[in-house]
Order: structure tokens, then C-alpha cells, then sequence
């Protein structure tokens, strides 16, 4: 269904990373949500009016908030895919995610108001079971009424699996947050719709009005489900960490590469599609100026090419044939792991000119605090008065592993 709408509605479908491509693809399933849900509405409003079930006219209403969330999500698509420009440097496209956002906020009242109507429904029923001892009969519902009202509930929640299974396959080829949200939404929907057709039986069968109970449990799920998104949209608005998955990717390309000597310090920032990364090399310090620019230039391309990252090389270079430096490097390096190997340390420079001594730690988030720092700072330099380098100038950078992806 997917590939056959895609061929229909989007010209050259298959170049996926082309910002207008990328519209389409978000307004074709707006679209086909606006248009569907309009029809389920008016289905569920006319049958649920006529039955006077709650459960139905509130599934209904339901559906109204899904037309207006497409309205809103084509709306994200027109303006997230915009380009960049003097104000937006970055692009636009962390307005999908605002949209996710308003519509997680959307879900949660639409659930807030279904549980209100639940609660409503269920204190009559047990007033009724007071007053009368039996729960309220429903006397409307014919035979007929029945097999039309149970049929366009039916047909409603296979138009909801077509929308759901839109959404998600969409999503995927696009990595739309946003239709991802619609998506979760419509499954929402199914199982709201089915717990009303299940409270529809039982009341047919039994005539005791029952669907209090369907409209509190489906509430309850759709509550849940929207703050579930508000959640995510909050994570990626405030910078969640990349997928391990382009993490390796990255790691196996710098690896790949038998220049350089090591690296760490790998930084990634997303703007919807468009991300920039950051990541420090060690290369040998003897290499000419072009030739460490080149080998930067192609790692930089190669990521880019693997990842879709924009990437800025920081290069720090070792000195491979200074062995007094190295041979420091190396004692400081098993001092520190034997206090915690959990702790690593890189950039590390021996300045005998200033008589200096430099590097940084990485602390996993639970070491991340002024104890251990001091700790290390006296470990280190209690060492160094024992050693030829016992005048030297002691200056170690912290970083936090939280922060950072490798180290």
C-alpha cells in the first residue's frame, strides 16, 4: 500500500534525503489521515447519537482531535522542511518535534476527557446498582441497530490499521518523529474502538450498559501513550544521544583508518535530519601539514557519506619518537587504572619547555565529582615528586562520559 501511494503522490520517491522528497512523504500521510478520519468521525458521531452511547460519541470525538492533529502535523511538514536561512542558520526541522509535542499534549487531554466521561458513566452505574440493584438497562438497542452499529465500528478500526500501518512505514523510511506519533495514535485508536465494540456486545447480550468500564480502561492507555510522546519530544528537544548504531558506524570508519593513532571525545548534534558532529584523532606529529589535512578531509567525507553527519575533525598530534614523554604517559596511564579502570585518559602532552604537563580524564557520571578529581589530582601529583618531572606544572582537564559518546 505504502509503495503503491508513494509511486502515485510522490515524484522520485526514492530519494529519501531531498528536503521536498521529504515533505511529500510527511504530507501524503497528513493527507490520508485528514481525509480518513473525517469519514470515521462522521460515522461514529451519527451511530453513537443514535445508540446514545458515551463510549461511541467519545471514540468520535477522538477522531475529530486526530483531523485537527493532521492539520497541525501538515503544517509541521510545510515549515520543519523549510530551509535554512539569516535566523535559522540550522534549518527548521526541529519543528517536527515541537508538533509531536502539542500533539502528545492533544492525546493526553483528549484521554483526560474520555476518563471524565468514564468516571461519569461508572458512578451512574453504581447508583443504578443501588437505587435498583441491577446496572442500567440499555433498551435501545435493536438487532438491527446492532449489526450496522458493530459493522461501522469494524470498518472503522481497518481504516485505522491502513492509517497506523501509513504512519509507521513512513516514518521509517524518513525517521519522522512526528508520523511516528500519528502512528501510535491510530494504534490508540484501534484499541480504543475495539474495547467500545467489545462494551457494544456485552450491553446487546447481556442489555445491561456496560461501556463505562471500556471508556475508563481506554483512557487510561491513551493517557499513558501521550505522555509517553510528550517524553520523547522533550528528550530530542533537549539533545538525546544518537543511536549506537551510527555510533559504531563512526567508530569502525576512524578505526578503519591506519593513520590515525586514536580517538575520543565525539560529539553529535541534531537538528532533525541535519546533524553536525565533532571528534578528536591522534595522528603522528611528524606528518606534513597536507597530508594531515587530507587524511582529516577524507575521513570527514567518508563519515558523511555513512552516517549523513556533517563532520569537524579536532586533530591532536603525538609524538611517537618522544620516549621520556611516552614512557610518562604510559606509568600515569596504569596509575590512574589501578585506582578505577573505568577511567580513561587521552590528549596527553609533556611541554619541557614549560615544564608542563597536560591531559584529560574521562569520568564515568557516578566518578563525576570533586572527590574524585582531588583524588586524582593528588594521586598524579604525589607521583611526580618522586620523578625528574617533580617541578612541572600539573593541569588536568575533566570531562564527564555522559557527555561524550567514546573516549
Amino acid at each position: 500500500m505504502t509503495d503503491f501511494l508513494l509511486k502515485l503522490f510522490v515524484k522520485d520517491y526514492k530519494n529519501k534525503d531531498d528536503l521536498i522528497v521529504r515533505k511529500k512523504y510527511g504530507l501524503l500521510g497528513s493527507f490520508f489521515g485528514l481525509i480518513t478520519n473525517l469519514f470515521i468521525f462522521i460515522i461514529k458521531i451519527v451511530i453513537g447519537l443514535i445508540t446514545s452511547t458515551i463510549s461511541i460519541i467519545a471514540d468520535s470525538l477522538n477522531n475529530l482531535s486526530d483531523f485537527g492533529n493532521n492539520f497541525l502535523s501538515i503544517l509541521g511538514f510545510k515549515f520543519a522542511n523549510k530551509k535554512a536561512d539569516k535566523t535559522h542558520p540550522f534549518g527548521h526541522q526541529r519543528l517536527e518535534h515541537v508538533v509531536s509535542l502539542i500533539l502528545g499534549i492533544i492525546i493526553v487531554e483528549l484521554g483526560s476527557l474520555l476518563l471524565y466521561e468514564g468516571i461519569k458513566g461508572l458512578i451512574e452505574f453504581i447508583k443504578s446498582i443501588i437505587e435498583t440493584g441491577k446496572p442500567i438497562i440499555e433498551s435501545n438497542l435493536t438487532l438491527t441497530l446492532f449489526i450496522v452499529t458493530a459493522s461501522l465500528l469494524f470498518l472503522s478500526i481497518l481504516v485505522k490499521l491502513l492509517q497506523s500501518h501509513l504512519y509507521f512505514s513512513l516514518s521509517k523510511r524518513i525517521n519522522s518523529m512526528q508520523l511516528e506519533v500519528l502512528g501510535k495514535d491510530s494504534r490508540n485508536d484501534i484499541i480504543a474502538t475495539s474495547a467500545v465494540l467489545v462494551g457494544l456486545f456485552i450491553t446487546f447480550f447481556t442489555s445491561y450498559k456496560v461501556d463505562c468500564f471500556f471508556t475508563i480502561a481506554v483512557s487510561i492507555f491513551v493517557i499513558i501513550s501521550g505522555m509517553g510522546i510528550i517524553l520523547e519530544a522533550i528528550k530530542v528537544l533537549i539533545g538525546k544521544k544518537v543511536d549506537d548504531e551510527i555510533i559504531n558506524k563512526i567508530v569502525s570508519t576512524v578505526k578503519s583508518n591506519k593513520d590515525i593513532l586514536g580517538y575520543h571525545d565525539l560529539l553529535v548534534h541534531s537538528y532533525g535530519e541535519k546533524k553536525y558532529g565533532t571528534i578528536d584523532i591522534e595522528l603522528d606529529s611528524t606528518l606534513e601539514l597536507n597530508k594531515a589535512h587530507e587524511i582529516i578531509d577524507n575521513i570527514e567525507k567518508e563519515l558523511f557519506e555513512k552516517t549523513n553527519i556533517i563532520f569537524t575533525i579536532h586533530v591532536d598530534p603525538i609524538n611517537l619518537n618522544d620516549t621520556k614523554s611516552n614512557k610518562l604517559k604510559k606509568d600515569i596511564t596504569s596509575l590512574i587504572s589501578n585506582y578505577n579502570n573505568q577511567i580513561s585518559l587521552h590528549d596527553f602532552h609533556l611541554n619541557n619547555e614549560k615544564e608542563k604537563i597536560s591531559f584529560d580524564i574521562i569520568l564515568p557520571g557516578k566518578l563525576c565529582n570533586n572527590k574524585t578529581k582531588d583524588e586524582i589530582n593528588n594521586l598524579v601529583s604525589s607521583y611526580l615528586l618522586n620523578t625528574s618531572y617533580s617541578k612541572y606544572k600539573l593541569n588536568i582537564t575533566f570531562d564527564d562520559l555522559d557527555s561524550t559518546f567514546i573516549n
